[in-house]
């Protein structure tokens, strides 16, 4: 087969590319074609509820993640993520971040409590963090010698992993 001189190939796509223009302009502007209101019955119609609400104190949005603070005596610790919830007048079986957060500092809130003298104190020197694998996600527990059991602080998930660029759930949860 012969090769066509590169100055020969630019033209023919060239005049390819323009033919190609003309022709879509013949068919936009075509009687043929329906109306413009006969069109818009095919497209897309915009969420009123969509990602334009106002998110929760607290919760930034980053794509398809949102994140909030974990926080004990407005002091902020760190952030946990979970996918973004676009309608949160209708969270179906999505978990809100921010309710997610409050979970998080309610288990960390029974470890230490306002009211000391209603639990056996946690001695900084024992108190353990541990992480145990349970179905495939990383879940931290608090163990402590005052404890009878060790108590749940929260879960990785794979939310978590994305929005902190962390190489894995495990490495995340160490």
């Amino acid at each position: 087969m012969h090769k066509l001189r590169p100055w020969i190939r630019a033209r023919l796509l060239r005049q390819a590319v323009v033919a190609g223009l003309a022709l879509l302009l013949v068919v936009l502007t075509s009687p043929a074609l329906p109306s413009t209101s006969a069109l818009a019955q095919f497209l897309p119609i915009p969420s009123s509820s969509g990602s334009s609400e106002a998110l929760p104190v607290n919760v930034e949005r980053s794509g398809k993640l949102e994140a909030a603070w974990v926080q004990i005596d407005g002091q902020e610790l760190f952030r946990i993520a979970s996918p973004a919830v676009f309608n949160r007048a209708e969270v179906g079986s999505q978990l809100p971040v921010e309710m997610r957060a409050r979970q998080v500092e309610a288990n960390l809130q029974r470890l230490f409590p306002n009211d000391q003298s209603s639990a056996a104190p946690l001695n900084p020197e024992t108190l353990e963090v541990v992480v145990k694998d349970i179905d495939n996600y990383p879940v931290l527990f608090a163990q402590d010698a005052s404890l009878a059991e060790p108590r749940v602080l929260l879960t990785v998930t794979d939310a978590d992993v994305q929005y902190h660029s962390a190489p894995s759930k495990q490495a995340l949860a160490e």
